[in-house]
């Protein structure tokens, strides 16, 4: 499932688009959520628990890393970089149901994706997530 861009989030993009991406969209990062919610457009930032596992951090993303968009099913589809986002796991208990993007200069909730499949940390392991922006058609 792609992530959902909130409403929020969509002022924000459309904001940048019509000011020619100035400044970047270098001031986003991603972060892991550790609650169970069922993410739509009217999601806020703080209907979302932050994870604290050991070895969690929140990752800043370069605008320079989002793929140019392609049309996918009938849909604009981006994705951030070639290779998973990782966290290194050194420790146990938490279970993250999702991850999402937080524009840090505003601290709007930009996007969200709840995960098909939440996943129970342990602590030899590491999780790895694949982003993709898809835009909608509804």
């Amino acid at each position: 499932m792609p992530l959902v861009v909130t409403l929020a989030g969509s002022r924000i993009l459309l904001d940048r688009a019509l000011q020619g991406f100035t400044p970047s969209l270098d001031d986003l990062e991603a972060r892991l959520f550790v609650n169970d919610v069922e993410v739509d457009v009217d999601t806020v930032l703080a209907d979302l628990e932050e994870a604290s596992f050991t070895g969690y951090f929140r990752q800043q993303l370069a605008s320079a890393m989002w793929t140019p968009a392609v049309t996918v099913a009938g849909r604009a589809e981006s994705t951030y970089g070639t290779t998973p986002l990782q966290w290194i796991v050194a420790s146990t208990g938490e279970t993250v149901y999702g991850v999402y993007l937080v524009h840090m200069a505003t601290n709007a909730l930009l996007a969200a994706e709840t995960l098909a499949t939440p996943r129970v940390l342990d602590s030899s392991g590491t999780l790895g997530l694949i982003l993709t922006l898809t835009g909608r058609d509804d």
